[in-house]
């Protein structure tokens, strides 16, 4: 039986609980719903329907609307019988056996017995909780508001008391995600603060408690104009400067560079008005709520620094203030009855030529408001060809003559490669960058990436415990940079099987940046891992509607999507994708051991033949067991799958 789900965390929607959204509901009619489902029992007597949606009407004007409103809500959530709006003379309500309530659902699991169910509801409440959004109606506007706080209230205090017990009972892990969660909620919760403070010092990582405590004085300080209490000035004193007097300090990962030295590591990128046609005006609202978006999502990649001019920066290279923006944004925004199309161009602003040119387009939602899939398109396609343009200009330098910045994309980009020869000239670019930027996070996470896919190779004398300092480093000097979240994450899984420090890492991945397709496609393969084929297919699918990713990371992207398959068992379609895969990178030595697993399945010995020679090629001692007994899957009936699948396929065992 189809329920309908209404839905408060984020931008309230009603959804069928088969996943499709109702999406033609007008705002007046998701609002009706809303206030059904915050109403004692689901019901609501007409009159007070009246005053809150249309307070300001005359009465037979709102009684009217409510008619036109509850016929387009029986129209929409046209479910046969099962139709969940029951009406009589004086009152409307919901049927309750055909409705779910998000926020409900949550509390419930936060009450539930099963720990599993409380990271569940911290993992909705820390994806899910946005501003409120106005229908321009004060007294339904004030209504919402005062049952948003009253919702918040309540999740706040689950969490907080989740926090607690966790803490209390050394679960430091689950505390750091209930404690993250509160934040979320309220982010000046000073309890919050101190118990991430005190969960960070017993794990070995004093600089982020102090980090902790930096956050909590800057967001009370802006929002409330207040200080830290006794109690969290005390306890971040003692985190300073502790029993034995030993005053906390970073630890030099090199010889500092003389000041001349140290480049810049971020892009400077801003955007003018973009232009709409025939001086529509509704189009330049939305032109200006597109670049405001735009803009936020950019400064989710790290390496990239937001500006805010609204003109064009012009350089005058004997100016000694010459603004430091290196791109400007600039387009036109089309309106078209309900979809929106924005053509941009970024311009780089030192030779004024256009750095590359997108075209993007996507419906409105019924409330004319601007989806979030245009902006993850443009956010990580704009991402994704400025690395791009770096890279195509950086390759005509000479290696010492590149930035830190330009050093560490170049390098990333070699890995592709995939040989010995690419991954000798990434460790010289590393250690240039590393000399002109010690503290520039990005390029100690993609310097574990590149040494994950060396250990992976079985090149040279990689030590995991080396690639796990690279990335505790990277997410140390920056904690909310989710590219280094999500290789940490991978590497916890793929170095060390940790899978609960992995997928606390996903989820904070996740939520310091939803934009990015490359932490999207990391998920998926921890999610494949995991066993978890259903969650792994919605990271990958959602991933390939942002982007397809860069051609010279595509075959990571076919990696995913084939060991996704094989968890599935779907070997005809992990071998599609293999295929691609040992096409697109013939020297990725696992993804030709993942294409022999489908093989094998399929009985296709003859092809599978020319895959073991390249196999051996690579890996001479390979065998199957070996392997199998190396790879992070967790559930043992996958690593039973892997086994005999390379056996069938001619592997030796």
């Amino acid at each position: 039986m189809s329920k309908v789900i209404v839905r408060f965390l984020g931008r309230p929607s009603i959804t069928a609980s088969d996943g499709d959204e109702f999406d033609t509901l007008g705002r007046k009619s998701v609002a009706l719903l809303c206030i059904l489902a915050l109403s004692p029992n689901f019901v609501c007597t007409r009159e007070r329907l009246l005053g809150i949606l249309w307070g300001t009407r005359s009465q037979q004007q709102a009684q009217g609307s409510l008619r036109q409103v509850l016929s387009e809500v029986r129209r929409t959530l046209n479910l046969g019988e099962n139709c969940p709006l029951v009406t009589d003379r004086t009152t409307v309500k919901l049927a309750e056996h055909l409705v779910e309530i998000d926020v409900l659902n949550c509390l419930d699991l936060m009450k539930s017995e099963q720990k599993a169910d409380h990271e569940r509801a911290a993992e909705i409440v820390e994806a899910g909780f946005a501003p409120l959004q106005s229908i321009n109606e004060d007294y339904y506007d004030d209504w919402m508001a005062r049952q948003y706080e009253r919702i918040k209230e309540a999740c706040r205090d689950a969490l907080s008391e989740l926090m607690r017990d966790a803490f209390e009972a050394g679960e430091l892990r689950r505390a750091r995600v209930f404690g993250r969660a509160v934040l979320r909620i309220e982010p000046g919760d000073e309890e919050a603060h101190r118990v991430l403070m005190e969960v960070y010092v017993r794990e070995g990582n004093r600089g982020l408690a102090l980090r902790q405590y930096a956050a909590c004085c800057e967001i009370l300080e802006a929002e409330y104009d207040a200080e830290p209490d006794a109690r969290t000035a005390a306890l971040y004193q003692s985190i300073k400067t502790p029993a034995d007097g030993s005053e906390l300090t970073l630890p030099e990962l090199v010889e500092a560079p003389p000041v001349e030295a140290v480049e810049t590591p971020q892009i400077a990128i801003c955007s003018s008005m973009l232009n709409v046609d025939n001086n529509d005006v509704e189009a330049g609202r939305l032109a200006t709520e597109f670049v405001e978006q735009l803009l936020g999502a950019l400064s989710c990649f790290r390496w990239i620094d937001i500006s805010r001019p609204r003109h064009r920066p012009t350089v005058d290279p004997s100016d000694a203030d010459t603004p430091s923006t290196h791109f400007v944004i600039e387009g036109r925004v089309r309106r078209n009855a309900s979809s929106l199309r924005v053509s941009l161009d970024v311009v780089e602003v030192s030779s004024g030529k256009i750095a590359f040119s997108e075209v993007f387009e996507d419906e409105l939602t019924a409330e004319g408001v601007i989806s979030e899939l245009i902006i993850h398109k443009a956010a990580a396609r704009t991402e994704e060809r400025l690395r791009t343009s770096i890279v195509r200009d950086s390759l005509l330098k000479p290696d010492a003559a590149m930035t830190a910045r330009e050093s560490v994309l170049v390098a990333l980009y070699g890995v592709q490669d995939m040989t010995l020869e690419s991954y000798e000239r990434a460790k010289r670019l590393f250690a240039l960058a590393e000399k002109a930027t010690p503290n520039f996070a990005f390029q100690y996470s993609c310097k574990a990436l590149w040494m994950i896919f060396c250990y992976g190779q079985g090149w040279g004398d990689v030590q995991r415990e080396d690639i796990h300092a690279l990335a505790k480093r990277a997410t140390y000097l920056d904690p909310e940079d989710a590219t280094s979240l999500a290789i940490y994450g991978h590497m916890e899984v793929f170095c060390f099987t940790r899978f609960d420090a992995a997928s606390d890492l996903f989820a904070r991945a996740s939520a310091c940046n939803p934009h990015s397709p490359f932490v999207r496609m990391m998920r998926a393969v921890y999610h494949a891992y995991s066993g978890d084929a259903a969650a792994a297919r919605r990271d990958l699918e959602m991933s390939s509607k942002i982007s397809d990713l860069e051609a010279q990371y595509r075959f990571m992207y076919s990696s995913a999507w084939c060991i996704l398959n094989l968890i599935d068992r779907n070997f005809e379609d992990a071998a599609r994708w293999g295929r691609i895969m040992a096409a697109s990178n013939p020297s990725f030595s696992n993804g030709i051991k993942q294409l022999l697993v489908s093989l094998g399945h399929l009985r296709r010995p003859e092809e599978a033949r020319g895959y073991i020679e390249q196999l051996e090629q690579l890996e001479p001692d390979f065998s199957a067991s070996a392997f199998v007994n190396s790879y992070p899957l967790k559930r043992p009936e996958d690593r039973a799958m892997f086994l005999d699948g390379l056996l069938a396929a001619g592997a030796r065992a």
